[in-house]
């Protein structure tokens, strides 16, 4: 199941890097750094809550990194789709499938149960 899991980020992770280079090599370097700022407010805030609030400990901010990682990569994939609908469509399509692939592997409804 860890095995998984650190599959799972590594993927979150190749996505977001993959498109914010993508786009700043096409010029724009606004839209990472927005995704970059939305992603870290949103893991503090999901850090205080599963914290602070719901006593998950250490489980719970990992899992906040998790979600704010996933909302990143989502995000600058969906903008990258948005504004660039002509801009290497084949590179577009392997990246979002790998986040389906990637969403998919990794049952998140467990681990939080789990917690």
């Amino acid at each position: 199941m860890y095995h998984i899991k650190q599959r799972s980020i590594i993927f979150i992770y190749k996505n977001y890097n993959f498109f914010s280079c993508l786009l700043r090599a096409l010029g724009n370097s606004v839209v990472p750094l927005v995704f970059l700022a939305v992603s870290t407010v949103l893991n503090i805030s999901l850090d205080l809550l599963f914290i602070a609030v719901f006593p998950w400990g250490i489980k719970g901010a990992a899992v906040a990194t998790v979600l704010a990682q996933y909302v990143s990569a989502i995000g600058i994939v969906g903008d990258m789709v948005d504004h660039n609908k002509n801009c290497v469509p084949y590179a577009i399509i392997w990246a979002a499938a790998n986040l389906v692939a990637c969403l998919i592997s990794v049952p998140y409804w467990k681990m939080i149960g789990m917690l």
